[in-house]
């Protein structure tokens, strides 16, 4: 748990001022957005980890490049594609009540915050598949493409207001899409600024690793350089995950507050919280 004061004056905000605040956030609980992410993306990367070194220590590989024991490999990507969507969900969903917490100024406990992103699995399963149906289906045709970014960026918080409000999934779906409408551009262009650079500082690490295990093994090659190769590959993606993964998230929840002050003056509201929470004035006898 930290308790670090302060939290975010919520106001109506440009790019530059929602990036500034979405690292100040990140720096000033450090430790809590990196605990939150590592819950999960550590357990991940083992059991993957795991799984491709069996695979490769079976023999299995091989056996499947010629077309054999296609099985297996189905259950193993089975697997490892349902532990990591669970995990996702979770340790967004938590990492959504610590940035809300952050904005409030509240404390920060990362096993509260995995409670309620519990509580509201299923809400958010149902809003991804059907969010990721939705734009899916309309990206495969040429003609689409305008609509899937249109709605896709109508739905950019529907996670945030099943954690925080809370709501089922298609109520979520249309409050995000009410809450964007006339801001679309704006926000378009923070998630496609936030998500690149978070992209870039995950993948950084395993990125850097991967190239120099991959230029150690080729001109230095040696028994189980490979096996070391996957296992630190592994511990590198899950490290990247763990430090960065949570900074979209941050980002998301205060383009939802944000949005709330634009379009509710949810400011104000967050004025009459604090004034509420100051303890009253000392009395003076005439």
């Amino acid at each position: 748990m930290a308790r670090e004061g302060g939290g975010m004056r919520l106001r109506a905000m440009g790019v530059g001022d929602v990036l500034d605040e979405t690292f100040r956030l990140y720096r000033r609980h450090f430790s809590s957005f990196v605990l939150v992410m590592a819950v999960v993306a550590v357990p991940v990367a083992v059991f993957s980890t795991a799984l491709n070194l069996g695979l490769g220590l079976g023999g299995l590989q091989g056996r499947l490049e010629s077309g054999r024991d296609l099985a297996p490999a189905l259950v193993v990507g089975g697997l490892l594609v349902l532990v990591g969507g669970i995990g996702y969900l979770l340790s967004s969903g938590a990492a959504v009540q610590l940035a809300s917490d952050a904005i409030h100024g509240r404390p920060l406990d990362v096993r509260a915050a995995y409670r309620v992103a519990f509580g509201r699995l299923r809400s958010l399963y149902l809003a991804t598949l059907l969010t990721s149906l939705a734009t899916g289906l309309l990206l495969i045709t040429c003609i689409g493409i305008p609509f899937a970014v249109y709605f896709g960026i109508g739905w950019s918080v529907t996670y945030p207001t099943i954690v925080l409000e809370p709501l089922g999934c298609v109520a979520a779906m249309r409050r995000s899409s009410g809450l964007i409408g006339g801001h679309r551009w704006r926000v378009l262009g923070i998630v496609v600024l936030i998500s690149l650079l978070v992209g870039i500082l995950v993948s950084l690490p395993s990125g850097i690793v991967g190239a120099l295990t991959g230029v150690l093994t080729t001109v230095a090659p040696a028994p189980g350089s490979l096996i070391a190769a996957q296992v630190v590959n592994g511990i590198m993606s899950a490290l990247g995950q763990a430090l960065f993964g949570s900074v979209i998230w941050i980002t998301v929840t205060i383009l939802y507050y944000e949005l709330r002050v634009r379009k509710e003056a949810f400011d104000l509201e967050q004025l009459a919280e604090r004034a509420e929470a100051l303890p009253p004035p000392p009395f003076y006898e005439p």
